[in-house]
This record gives C-alpha cells, structure tokens and sequence, in this order.
C-alpha cells in the first residue's frame, strides 16, 4: 500500500511538472512531490497556490525560492559552533576574573605579614612569596591571554562564514544578483529612510518581453543565458546606493534611492536601449536568437506611502508598458 502511495505521489509530481512546463530538475521534483505528499503546507503547498493564483502559472524561479526556504537558510552548524566559542570566551574571561582575584587577596595577606615582621629571614620569606604568586599569575595570565587570541580568531572566522552564508542566502543561485528576499530587505530600508529624511525613492520593475517563447524555442539554459546577461547589464548601469535584484521568474526590480521621476525614467531608458540594441548569440552553440526587449514600470514613493501600494504601483505601470505593445517604460 505504501508502495502504490509513493507511486501515485511520484506520477502526480511529473504531472505537475509537466502542466506548468517546468524544467525537471531535482529541486523542482523534490518540491512537487512534498506538495503532493502533504505535511507541508505553509512552506510549500501554500506559497505554489499564491503563485498560481497571482499569475495563472508557475515559474522555475517560484520553485527555486521555495526550495531555498525550505533546505536555506543560516547554517544551524555555524551558529552551534559560534555559540560554542562564545561559552569558550565567556569561560576565559571568569578564569581571568578568579586569578586576578586570587592574586589580590595573597597580596592582601602578604601586606598584613610584612606589618608583623621582625626579622630579616621573616622579611625575606614574604618577598619570595610574593614573586612566586606574580610568577605563577603572569604564567596563567600569559596562558588565558593565549587562548582568549584563539577564541578571538576562531570568532572572527566563524563571523566571516556567517556573513558567507547569509550573502548566499540573499543570492539568486542562477544570475549571482540579489533574490526577491534582498529586494523584500531592501525596499524596506530604503522607504523608512525615503520617509524618515524627506528624500526622493524611485521604484522600477522589468518584465523581459516573450520569455516563454525563449524557452519554448531554445530551451531552457537559453532562456537562463538571457536572464544572466540581462541582470549583468542591469548591474552595468547601476551605481551607488542603487540596488537591484531578480525579483520574479523573468522579473528584474531596481530600487533607486536619492532618485526622482526623471532621474529614474533616464536610467531605465538607457537599460531599455541597451538591450535592445544587443543582438544576443549563445557563444558555446553558435546560437543567434536576436533581439530580446523588456517592458519598464516606475513608481516614485510618495510620504506616508505603504511598500504594498509602492510595489503595486510600479507593477502598475509595468503592466501599462505590456498592454502598450512591450519593449517600453512607463511611469
């Protein structure tokens, strides 16, 4: 019976593949058949639906972040191992306290001696002891001060590792630009900031026009060669504060801080021209597959003005810029 269970599971997960023409790699796999298995519904079988429902469809890129969310994430390891070395420093730390403890409080009895002295070999007695407590704190002082240095690098590289993964975290594994949570992260930073100083924040997205036809004809690594080369010539064009990242399947998002209006509609102007003007070949197949454009949408954030209305109104646009024949920017 178990076994008749994960064979339905497994042709009901091909099925699902196959409907949404997803590209049958193993983390996709891997995500249809959960969703069919069950015992997973806010991190898998909930975020497929709201896809779905959003868009009438199901990209690679949708399965790819929940794949990430579910495997992602900060490396539990590393956080065990920090946690581990900072009990190690605190350790440290308490035995240096205790010895330095330790060696006031001979010296304390030692004063109290010397104030009973009456002879030299009496006098002499307390000095050696007072040097053998000093040499016996500076050798234990030396040793803490030698592990404490340890302890302090093997944070610093645990630290750096942390960062590593968080930076991968952030990543979209295909194009090496940021995903949709660094955008999420992002926008958020830079519209408290747009309503905190009164600066000008503007917000673009990009749909590259026909992508599916790129996939349906050329095929997939095709169609993710274009998506790579157009985040590259985004990240061409940007500078400063500018951020950028992918945020949908085909969908590329700008956040453009210290920007206006028409500082903005410059900038992706110029995106737009410049991909046009590629004539795009696929060097490891000799493949011409021509022009490929991209249709723009821009929102400049106005005060008081949720991220939710922020993002809905450049999508705003965007769809202005598709039902107006692709291959422009409106704003």
């Amino acid at each position: 019976m178990a076994d008749e269970t994960e064979k339905e599971t497994h042709e009901r997960a091909w099925a699902f593949l196959h409907k949404w023409q997803l590209a049958p790699r193993p983390y996709a796999y891997e995500v249809a058949y959960l969703y069919f298995e069950g015992g997973y519904e806010e991190t898998i079988n909930k975020p497929i639906d709201e896809a779905i429902a959003k868009s009438n469809g199901l990209c690679d890129y949708d399965i790819q972040q929940i794949h990430a969310s579910l495997r992602g994430g900060m490396d539990a390891g590393l956080w065990q191992k920090l946690d581990s070395e900072f009990r190690n420093l605190t350790s440290i730390v308490e035995r240096q306290a205790s010895t330095n403890d330790t060696y006031s409080k001979n010296l304390i009895e030692k004063n109290e001696q010397i104030s009973t002295v009456t002879t030299i070999e009496q006098f002499r007695e307390v000095i050696s002891g007072l040097v053998r407590d000093n040499e016996r704190m500076l050798n234990e002082t030396r040793g803490l001060r030698q592990e404490l240095k340890r302890s302090g690098d093997q944070i610093d590289d645990l630290r750096g590792k942390l960062e590593e993964s968080r930076d991968k975290e952030l990543e979209d594994p295909l194009t090496r630009i940021g995903n949709r949570r660094y955008f999420d992260e992002w926008l958020e930073k830079e519209t408290f900031a747009a309503q905190r100083d009164g600066r000008p924040l503007c917000l673009a997205l990009a749909d590259i026009d026909h992508f599916k036809k790129i996939n349906d004809t050329y095929g997939h690594p095709v169609g993710d060669a274009v998506l790579c080369f157009f985040a590259q010539l985004i990240r061409s064009n940007v500078k400063g504060r500018d951020r950028f990242a992918r945020y949908g399947g085909e969908e590329f998002a700008l956040i453009l801080p210290d920007t206006k209006l028409r500082g903005a509609v410059k900038l992706i102007e110029k995106i737009r021209r410049d991909l046009y003007a590629r004539n795009i070949v696929i060097v490891e197949d000799q493949m011409d597959i021509g022009k490929v454009t991209s249709s723009f949408g821009i929102a400049e954030y106005q005060s008081g003005q949720s991220i939710e209305a922020f993002v809905k109104a450049a999508d705003a646009r965007l769809y202005d810029a598709k039902r107006s024949g692709r291959n422009c920017v409106k704003f």
